[in-house]
C-alpha cells in the first residue's frame, strides 16, 4: 500500500507540475488523507476548509473559501467530476469521488480557464 501511495503522489506531482494554475490537490482514500501535494503558500486552512466543504457535504451547489464564494459550475460539471468556480473565475476547485476515494484539486492564477481542460483530463484519468 505504502508503495501505491508513493506512485499516486509522483503521478500527481510529476502530471500536475506542469499545469501553471495548479496549487493543492488533495487524495482522500476511506476520509483519510493519503496524498497531499502543494505548489507554492495557500492559506493554511485551505485544505481542512476544502475537504469539510466538499466532503461533508457530498456535492454542494456552493461554498466560502476564504474571501471567496464558490458555486458549482453546472454547465462544466458532471457526473464523475464536479467543478467549482469564485465570482472572479479565478480560483477554481475541481472534484472527482470514486468509491471511497476523492480527489480535489485546486487552482488559482490568470492560466486557470485555459488550464481547466487538462486538469480535467488528469483527474478522470487517475480514478477512472
Amino acid at each position: 500500500m505504502a508503495e501505491q501511495l508513493q506512485d499516486l503522489e509522483d503521478y500527481i506531482q510529476y502530471q500536475f507540475d506542469d499545469i501553471p494554475s495548479f496549487k493543492l490537490a488533495v487524495f482522500l482514500n476511506s476520509d483519510e488523507i493519503k496524498v497531499k501535494t502543494v505548489v507554492g503558500e495557500v492559506e493554511e486552512n485551505l485544505i481542512s476548509t476544502l475537504i469539510s466543504s466538499v466532503h461533508d457535504h457530498q456535492t454542494p451547489e456552493n461554498f466560502h473559501l476564504g474571501s471567496h464564494i464558490f458555486s458549482k459550475d453546472t454547465l462544466k460539471s458532471t457526473e464523475k467530476l464536479l467543478e467549482y468556480s469564485s465570482e472572479s473565475d479565478s480560483p477554481r476547485v475541481f472534484v472527482v469521488k470514486r468509491n471511497d476515494n476523492l480527489l480535489i484539486v485546486y487552482c488559482c492564477g490568470t492560466s486557470c480557464e485555459k488550464d481547466q481542460a487538462r486538469v480535467r483530463e488528469l483527474m478522470l484519468e487517475l480514478l477512472y
